[in-house]
């Protein structure tokens, strides 16, 4: 059997000429220049932005040189088949990748159905009728600009800096590359969520990903998976099936939070009515369960699969160790959510906390690097087809 190779996007964009010009020899090198001259030496000949794109960016140019979307629908289509045997009679979905986006030159000649002019992916349901659109988003965290230091140092891969500024040389230069290979690992397939465009909504994407990076959030992978967790249980929540195990469902519901008016159900089903969200409702059922959610889009590695309760692992208390040889990841500790009201109060949860230390912040981009990596050899084998 051949050797699972995944796609790291950033080398099918990447310009050598941008790497001569600033005297590295490859991508890690360039990020690793960028987050110390861009940062603590500006000076003429430095890196001032940041030297990536995400692959799932807007600007076309970007899209012809990046297979990133045309991948992502080989696989949605596939896990379609899967998502079919297991809920009979649910219509399945086509998924279609933008126009511009590189396609394999002996699968083009067979001509293709006609995407979207932007990084829209179409769904198609029932008698070829359009169902909805999504965007992906990368769930590596944002670099920031160095000469706005001030953006720069409210995100994780810039505080990290901030915190081992006066460190040794040596040091520094390790944390650099850390982040380095976090970036460039969270540029493949296996580093994005997927979100329901809404013509309605700001920036015509569903709202809530606009606010994932903002607190509580704070764009952790760990707790968007729990936000989409409540929606699901708010879903659960609102089926007219009534037995004694929806019944205690409700019940443990409205028991988080301080009162049942201000309690978690109340605050889920307000949040139905914000823009956007009912129609992002509608997508998730077509899933029917988180469960189905999480294998569908692979996310096994990131939630409590063992004991089937699907809750998210917490990326700041867990560690996490890569195996380069197998290509996969061991838990070395492991650490659940809990109660997502204990993370909304923040205090010492938030990334950007004074006690915070460079070690801590180090393991939960580490983690960040791992899991996005399992996730995209999961999602490569089943494009390849040697998984369902």
């Amino acid at each position: 059997m051949s050797e699972t190779k995944i796609t790291y996007y950033e080398d099918e964009w990447f310009d050598a000429s941008i790497l001569n010009k600033n005297e590295c020899t490859n991508y890690i090198e360039l990020m690793k220049k960028f987050l110390k001259d861009g940062k603590y030496c500006p000076q003429r000949g430095t890196v001032t932005s940041p030297p990536y794109y995400d692959p799932d960016g807007s600007d076309k140019r970007k899209m012809r040189t990046c297979s990133y979307y045309w991948e992502l629908t080989q696989f949605l289509n596939k896990r379609e088949i899967w998502l079919e045997r297991g809920r009979v009679g649910e219509t399945r979905y086509k998924y279609i990748a933008p126009n511009n986006c590189k396609k394999p030159e002996e699968v083009e000649k067979k001509g293709q159905e006609k995407g979207s002019d932007t990084n829209e992916i179409i769904i198609k349901g029932k008698n070829n009728e359009e169902k909805f659109r999504l965007k992906s988003d990368q769930f590596g965290f944002s670099v920031g600009e160095k000469k706005r230091e001030e953006i720069f140092d409210k995100h994780p891969y810039g505080y990290l800096c901030k915190l081992v500024e006066k460190e040794k040389k040596e040091e520094k230069d390790r944390v650099y590359g850390v982040i380095a290979e976090c970036i460039y690992h969270t540029r493949t397939l296996g580093g994005g969520f997927l979100w329901q465009v809404d013509a309605g909504t700001q920036n015509g994407i569903y709202e809530y990903n606009s606010g994932r990076g903002k607190p509580y959030i704070e764009d952790r992978v760990d707790l968007t998976l729990l936000e989409i967790k409540h929606l699901f249980d708010w879903i659960e929540l609102e089926m007219p099936e009534e037995n004694a195990q929806k019944k205690e469902a409700v019940d443990l519901f409205n028991r988080i939070g301080d009162e049942t008016k201000n309690g978690l159900y109340a605050k889920v089903k307000k949040c139905k009515e914000r823009p956007g969200v009912s129609e992002y409702i509608k997508w998730l059922l077509h899933f029917g369960t988180f469960e189905n959610y999480i294998k569908f889009f692979c996310f096994d590695e990131f939630v409590d699969s063992k004991y089937k309760t699907w809750m998210p692992f917490d990326i700041m208390e867990s560690k996490l160790v890569w195996n380069d040889k197998s290509k996969s990841l061991s838990w070395d500790k492991v650490v659940f959510l809990e109660d997502p009201t204990k993370y909304k109060q923040r205090k010492k949860y938030s990334v950007y906390h004074p006690d915070r230390t460079a070690a801590e912040l180090e393991q939960m981009i580490e983690n960040v690097r791992i899991m996005t990596l399992a996730r995209s050899y999961r999602m490569q084998k089943v494009i390849d087809g040697t998984s369902d």
